[in-house]
């Protein structure tokens, strides 16, 4: 079976959380004898393809037209979702930093932001591609309609998969025109074969708090800088700015006290080397679907301080330190309650690294996609 994983144009620039999971099922699927190929296009040829398999609702307009590339070439096609209405969640304070984009929000309606997206969208494509980019029709009343382009998608997909029951149910709250009996719930893991074995995990750890991700609104970091000034221990922040996130970045580094260190993106291999010798990770993002670098963290023996969000709760229980992500005191509270435990939880270790390896939770994707050892 010939599958084609749909990628995002800017992935090997802007990694995130749908880059990792894309690999992870690319080389589930190879292990399984799939001829598995990862294409970063907006229309792809898919013409010598079985299956198709599309990532992130997050990214309307390129996922409609990579949807309709399958559809026109009769393949079949499966969705990860990977979708949270983000302008539910974080607060509209913090659009203050944003001057054009709070004025844009008080002059325009929902649906007339969206319109200009797409326009910009399409005018972008067509500016890089030429005439080659239209390469077929396609219907501008469904394109230019958030309900109406998602409720096609979700028509064309064999399946969309989420990663929690939280994720289904806000899917199909956000789109009833998605039918229930088609969202299937499979989650989100880690190789544990990548990380070191448990045995050889420092059992005395730096007494530090790491963060790793993207710097964003939604992941909050404004919260958490604030929250430094509230404690004695340092904070070392891992990850790049995110697209669009340059004004909030510019905000993060000039309220960040001294205990704050920005160590930008790093190596896999020294993202793991800091989750093996701190002792708490955090992550206050305002949504986690649960965060995958949270689960390597729990995995590499880190005490866990997670937004106290659906999904989060779904996978970590009460293993984990919940805090309240709009509050910089709260998140200070959590971090000195995980940093009072000085010992790793051995039992919570082993419980990630069994229950989230991504050659057990992918299972599923065998009888959906019609593969077998």
């Amino acid at each position: 079976m010939r599958i084609a994983l749909l990628d995002r144009p800017d992935s090997k620039i802007f990694p995130g959380g749908d880059t990792v999971h894309l690999d992870a099922i690319g080389r589930y699927l190879n292990q399984k004898g799939a001829d598995v190929v990862k294409i970063n296009e907006v229309s792809p040829d898919l013409q010598s393809f079985d299956l198709a398999i599309l990532f992130n609702f997050q990214r309307p307009q390129e996922i409609y037209f990579q949807a309709l590339c399958a559809k026109r070439n009769s393949v079949s096609l499966l969705i990860f979702p990977i979708y949270w209405n983000v302008e539910q969640v974080i607060p509209e304070k913090d659009f203050s930093i944003f001057f054009v984009r709070r004025l844009l929000k008080k002059l325009f309606p929902k649906s007339a932001r969206q319109f200009l997206r797409d326009l910009q969208f399409l005018i972008r494509m067509k500016s890089k591609k030429g005439n080659n980019f239209f390469v077929f029709p396609f219907n501008m009343r469904t394109f230019f309609s958030s309900d109406e382009r998602f409720g096609v998608i979700s028509k064309w997909s064999r399946t969309l998969i989420v990663n929690s029951d939280a994720e289904r149910e806000h899917l199909l709250e956000e789109f009833p025109c998605i039918d229930s009996r088609k969202v299937r719930v499979v989650f989100s893991g880690l190789w544990v074969d990548e990380l070191e074995p448990v045995v050889e995990l420092k059992s005395v750890r730096e007494k530090c708090v790491i963060y790793v991700g993207g710097i964003s609104p939604r992941k909050n970091q404004l919260r958490l800088i604030r929250a430094a000034r509230l404690l004695k221990c340092s904070i070392k922040i891992i990850g790049q700015v995110s697209v669009g996130s340059k004004a909030y970045a510019r905000q993060v580094y000039k309220e960040a006290p001294e205990n704050v260190e920005f160590l930008g993106p790093l190596s896999r291999a020294e993202v793991l080397r800091h989750m093996g010798s701190s002792l708490v990770h955090c992550q206050p993002g305002f949504i986690e679907t649960p965060g995958l670098s949270s689960l390597e963290a729990a995995a590499m023996g880190c005490h866990l301080v997670v937004s106290n969000v659906g999904p989060v709760r779904e996978y970590f229980g009460e293993d984990a330190t919940y805090i309240d992500p709009r509050d910089p005191e709260s998140i200070a509270q959590g971090i000195n309650s995980a940093l009072a435990k000085t010992k790793i939880n051995l039992d919570f270790i082993e419980f990630v690294r069994s229950k989230y390896d991504w050659s057990h939770v992918l299972r599923p994707l065998d009888s959906l996609i019609g593969i077998s050892d």
